[in-house]
């Protein structure tokens, strides 16, 4: 049975033109279909932010590892993550100056900002990561 670690390049591609972002696997990849869940784990992976924001990347991980279940991939209006464990990971939410685009709306076009809406995640293990939020319209 295969880990899809052949998946690797294609997921960047795909996941890269989806978002209008660069996104990179530098370590190992395993994407699959488990018995009742889809099993996704990356190794320092980076997903790029867009020009206007003050970093560089909007997402990165030394590890990502997580179960998601595969019906809320397809039917459910929200991603359910049964398991997840992030190591050493930077998440980079920031609106611009107008405060009409963010950087996790992936869309360029002005006005296009939403308000941020996480998955559900049912049992996580986080360590060395952190959340930077920036709204200019707050001190």
């Amino acid at each position: 049975m295969t880990k899809g670690r052949f998946l690797k390049r294609p997921f960047e591609h795909v996941v890269g033109n989806s978002l209008n972002r660069q996104v990179r696997v530098d370590g190992d990849f395993q994407l699959y279909f488990a018995p009742i869940t889809v099993k996704f784990l990356a190794e320092g992976i980076r997903v790029s932010n867009t020009s206007w924001a003050s970093r560089p990347d909007i997402f990165r991980a030394d590890r990502i590892d997580s179960r998601i279940a595969p019906l809320s991939l397809i039917f459910g209006d929200k991603v359910r993550v049964r398991w997840l464990e992030l190591r050493n990971g930077a998440v980079d939410l920031e609106w611009n100056a107008a405060h009409d685009r963010n950087t996790w709306t992936f869309s360029e076009k002005k006005g296009s900002g939403k308000p941020l809406d996480l998955p559900r995640i049912d049992r996580a293990t986080i360590a060395g990561t952190s959340v930077r939020y920036r709204d200019p319209r707050m001190k």
